[in-house]
């Protein structure tokens, strides 16, 4: 896994989670065949807001040109998928996996990318909370 470390700006609106996205590292995936590529791994750092703790959903697009999907390898323990590319994407929680006031939860997302060099920037765009 490379150290490419990419810090993106997050907008959230107030009474939501607010937090961070790190772009974590990115690596070759070789096998199984149907899940060959460029793989990038983000991590979103989520604050709970003062007040009930309320589920999050995180929606955000690729810029022009770069396609990818959910890594079907990865494991969904804290969220669904409810949109998985190839340009546009969103994730929801999943019962019992929301920051509680003034906590942190870490949310792990894998993109998967047909090579590396469709892999393009790693800009995530439009990020938001719902």
């Amino acid at each position: 896994m490379t150290e490419t470390v990419h810090r993106i700006p997050l907008r959230a609106s107030v009474g939501k989670p607010v937090g961070a996205v790190v772009l974590v590292g990115e690596w070759r995936q070789h096998h199984p065949d149907n899940a060959r590529g460029w793989v990038r791994a983000y991590s979103f750092v989520l604050t709970g807001s003062a007040g009930h703790p309320r589920p999050w959903s995180i929606r955000f697009r690729l810029p022009e040109k770069v396609r990818a999907r959910v890594n079907p390898l990865q494991t969904f323990t804290r969220f669904t998928v409810v949109r998985d590319g190839p340009e546009l994407f969103e994730i929801t929680a999943r019962p019992g996996h929301n920051p509680l006031p003034g906590g942190t939860l870490a949310v792990d997302l894998q993109l998967l990318h047909e090579t590396r060099e469709y892999a393009g920037d790693p800009a995530l765009l439009d990020l938001e909370f719902g």
